[in-house]
Parts: structure tokens; sequence; C-alpha cells
């Protein structure tokens, strides 16, 4: 049997992670687009091996990242490192705090998918479309300088959390998600991936996606926040699902703390919140009067759709048919505007809403 020595492997493929090195620029609409034809998009299948093709993406990905980071960090946002005690050296998570957090009345947490850096929401669309709607800069730019819900102009604070890059990347120091620790540079083109080491590419206390909810919930907000501030909670998929089974279980210690929430695509289902975590009756009147979902549908954007029985809030159709991660791009203003509402008007209550398809079923 016949083997190759380690030196005469094909070398892995590794690209620069600045845009015009790429041959990209950015147009004046806020567009990335190639340099010798401003007019294509970004351009995914460069060669015909599956390996250069990911790690180029990888490459552009890390170039729009590095954008939005460096927007925020404009704005004035703050990087804190999970577990609070971490040093810059130590396995950690970093989450993302809008300027004076600790002074505002009011606090909105984005829990974001688990798949992307948190201050992406779809590389399709910052691709497609631009980098702004793409990204969390449009629902950061409302949040901080929109209008705001009461007559004393307070706007809101916003921490966006970060379920997505809990896998500690020693040689790089630093956190990645899972589809960038494949795209992490391998000794060959043919290696496989880096295994993950349970302990040495993990964050203590933020293991998995449902462990940072459960984090940020139990141990962030109030270390970072006003002790007397009202929480809005934006979740997208399964980590909507997390945040409120975790609000769940310890509802008399949130009941007299949260506004509202929203979810992108619910994930959650009242009998299992009821037999698994301790749904009391109040909570589930939280859930039905003060919350909202948002799920993909062919519906206009807005129409109440099948849904509420199974989570137990109203259900709208949001403007996204195909990619459940864009919903937060197409929704996030109806979120906050129902935010607003919740907050401008203490004792507001949704009413109860069913779809033509449950009303058909005998639900009214």
């Amino acid at each position: 049997m016949f083997r190759r020595l380690p030196h005469t492997l094909p070398k892995d493929t590794v690209f620069p992670t600045n845009l015009s090195d790429l041959g990209y620029f950015i147009n004046n609409q806020d567009q990335i687009r190639q340099i010798r034809n401003p007019d294509q998009k970004y351009q995914f299948k460069i060669n015909a091996n599956d390996r250069v093709n990911d790690t180029y993406k990888r490459s552009m990905n890390a170039c729009v990242e590095n954008l939005v980071h460096d927007r925020l960090d404009s704005l004035g946002f703050e990087t804190l490192r999970l577990p609070l005690e971490a040093g810059p050296q130590d396995n950690h998570v970093p989450i993302y705090l809008s300027p004076n957090i600790r002074s505002k009345k009011r606090v909105i947490v984005l829990f974001p998918e688990r798949q992307l850096d948190p201050v992406i929401f779809s590389f399709r669309v910052t691709g497609d479309e631009n980098i702004k709607d793409g990204s969390v800069l449009g629902l950061v730019d409302a949040i901080l300088n929109g209008p705001t819900a009461t007559s004393d102009n307070d706007q809101p604070g916003i921490i966006i959390a970060n379920p997505a890059q809990l896998y500690w990347y020693r040689a790089g120091q630093r956190a990645v998600t899972w589809l960038e620790w494949l795209s992490l540079p391998r000794p060959s083109a043919v290696h496989e991936a880096y295994r993950v080491d349970p302990i040495k590419n993990t964050v203590p206390g933020n293991e998995d996606s449902e462990a940072h909810v459960a984090y940020v919930l139990g141990n962030v907000l109030d270390a970072v926040i006003h002790k007397e501030a009202k929480i809005d909670i934006i979740g997208l998929e399964w980590t909507g699902k997390q945040a409120l089974e975790y609000i769940s279980l310890n509802w008399s210690q949130w009941s007299h703390r949260i506004g509202a929430m929203c979810f992108g695509e619910p994930q959650h289902k009242v009998e299992d919140l009821q037999a698994m975590y301790g749904a009391t009756d109040e909570f589930l009147h939280f859930l039905s009067t003060k919350c909202r979902a948002f799920s993909m549908s062919q519906e206009p954007q807005g129409t109440v759709v099948s849904g509420r029985v199974e989570v137990g809030c109203n259900c709208f159709a949001s403007a996204e048919e195909m990619y459940p991660q864009n919903i937060i791009i197409r929704d996030w203003r109806s979120m906050l505007d129902h935010f607003n509402v919740v907050h401008t008007l203490p004792d507001y209550q949704e009413p109860i809403r069913y779809s033509e398809e449950e009303r058909e079923a005998g639900w009214s």
C-alpha cells in the first residue's frame, strides 16, 4: 500500500479577509460588487474544488462581519466577554451592548439564530441587497434613533446575544461559529476538520445555545442593566424557544421585568411549556397577550396565520416565504412597533386572533 508523505499533500487554500484583495468594493448603495464589473454581485463558485469555494466564501463572510463590527464600534457599542469573569486569553464568547445600556429604562435583548455571527442576519441579503438590511445595522439604527414610545424621548438600549460563536478556536484566540470551524485552515487540503475538544474548544457556561441563552438571562442582565429596566426580547427560531422556556421556569423572577416578546419562526409549544417548564396560568396569559410570532408564509405580510393553538400567541405572516433567517429582516419594524405599544400602554393586551383555518376547526 502506498501513501503520500505529509509534505507532498496539497496545501489548504487561504484567502485574504479584505474586500479589495478579494476583488470587491462597496458602492454608494451599500452593496458589495465586483471591482472589475461593478454590476456583478458576489460569485460563490470560483473553482471546481468545493473546499476552495468554501474557504473563499468564509473569507468573504469575514469581510462583511468585520465591516458590520466596525460600524457598531463607531456607534459606541461595547463588547462584553462571557463568562463575565473571563479575561482576553480565556475561552469566551462576545456579546454586544449599546451605549449607556446601564442607565436605560428599557432594554431589547436580541437572541439571533444559531448559525451565523450575531451581527449578521443573512449573508444572502448582504450580498444581494445591501449590508445594512442583511445585518443588525438597520435594527440598531431604528432602536437608537427611531421614534420613542414615551414623551421623555428616552431611547431603549439593545443587547445582541451570541448563540452561534460557541466554539473556541485556540490558535486564533477567538470564538467561532460551527460553519467557521469547518472552514478553519487545515494542515492540508485533504485533512478533515479539527475535532472539537469538549473542554478546550468550548466556553464555560455557554457550551451550547441553550446554556448561552440561560447565561445571558440569568447572569448578564442583572450585571449590566438597571434593576428596574423593562426587558423586551426578540428570539429567532430555537433561541426564542430557549428564552421562553427559561422565563417560564423562572417566572416569579421575571413577571415584573418582562415587557413583551416577539418570535421569528417560533419553535416552542404550549403543551411542552406546561409539561416540562412549569408554565403557570399567569405566564400563559403573558404569552397570549404580550407576545407575537412571525412565520414564513405566502400570505401578505401581517395576515393572521395558523399557529396560536400550538404556540399560545397571535401568529402573523412575515414577508418571507423561503428562508427563516430572513424573517427578522422583513419584520423587525413590526416587532419594534409591538414593543412600543406594550411599553406605551401598560394595560395593553393582544386580542386573541385565529386564522381562518383555525376558526373553521372550531377555535374562536
